[in-house]
């Protein structure tokens, strides 16, 4: 079992920079232990050491002696891996016990593992934003709890998006109409396409919003939102555009674009009184730097 050295630790220090993968922030908080023995020498102190999958080091200051003792410390920082590389690296989460009275700093004695917890950056990238795990003793016995709040998000690029050769037909025929398309990852992001007596639009502006690769793929309640206006300003459909399905009926051209073939059912808006389809939208989505 390792022993801590009795040489200061900075409170923060960078451990592993790389230039390659995405981009990540992590927000560390509200540390604290259950459990754990507490110190019976009168000057030892309690302190946690927190080595984040190589990429950052963290040690806390030492805790108020009280049976489950906790930490008031914060911390904040970014880091790029591929999120491949999340399954191999883990937070591993150390409890020290060190005595400072006058004998222990004399002999040298050496601060000692009360426990340690670990988890998976994968598993802190796509899990909860709260953790209780086992602190594990030298003998292999549960020594405790650690309990802690991890926001850890990918930090997403703008994406550029080009909407083409849209059509919208209702009951059949084509529809007289104007659309307003936005995204549940910024709503506040629209592109209106002008109203079109055919119901066509070959070509639109762009929409700029961020997009991260978890967006686009693990969840089918992120995508693009759509409704039908008519020349007077009222809604007279809506339809949903998951990103996630979107990505994965689209090709990668050789380029980097993204070419992401679409058709969805106009449904009646939530506040109208019908219930169904009422038509079909379809056209093709251009990701011009897809977070692929």
């Amino acid at each position: 079992w390792q022993q801590a050295r009795l040489a200061p630790i900075p409170m923060a220090m960078p451990v592993e920079q790389s230039s390659a993968g995405e981009k990540w922030c992590v927000k560390l908080e509200n540390f604290a232990v259950q459990g754990v023995k507490e110190p019976e020498e009168p000057s030892a102190e309690v302190y946690l050491m927190l080595h984040f999958g190589g990429f950052k080091l963290f040690r806390t200051d030492a805790a108020d002696r009280e049976a489950d003792p906790t930490w008031q410390f914060k911390a904040g920082f970014q880091f790029k891996a591929e999120p491949a590389l999340l399954e191999q690296r883990c937070f591993k989460i150390r409890c020290f016990k060190r005595r400072t009275d006058n004998f222990a700093i004399a002999e040298g004695l050496q601060p000692e593992v009360l426990g340690e917890a670990f988890v998976d950056l994968w598993t802190v990238a796509v899990g909860p934003s709260t953790f209780r795990l086992s602190l594990v003793s030298e003998a292999g016995e549960l020594a405790g709890t650690v309990t802690f709040a991890c926001m850890m998000r990918q930090v997403a690029d703008p994406l550029t998006t080009r909407f083409g050769d849209v059509r919208l037909t209702m009951m059949g025929s084509p529809a007289p109409a104007w659309l307003q398309i936005s995204t549940t990852l910024q709503p506040d992001a629209i592109l209106e396409l002008p109203h079109s007596q055919s119901g066509e639009w070959q070509s639109t502006e762009a929409l700029d919003f961020p997009a991260s690769l978890e967006a686009m793929l693990t969840s089918r309640n992120e995508g693009f939102r759509v409704k039908v206006f008519d020349a007077a300003g009222s809604v007279q459909g809506e339809c949903a555009l998951p990103f996630r399905d979107l990505v994965l009926a689209g090709e990668v051209s050789s380029n980097g674009t993204m070419d992401l073939p679409f058709k969805c059912n106009i449904l009646w808006p939530e506040n109208g009184q019908g219930k169904g389809k009422l038509g079909e939208l379809s056209g093709l989505i251009k990701y011009e730097n897809p977070p692929l």
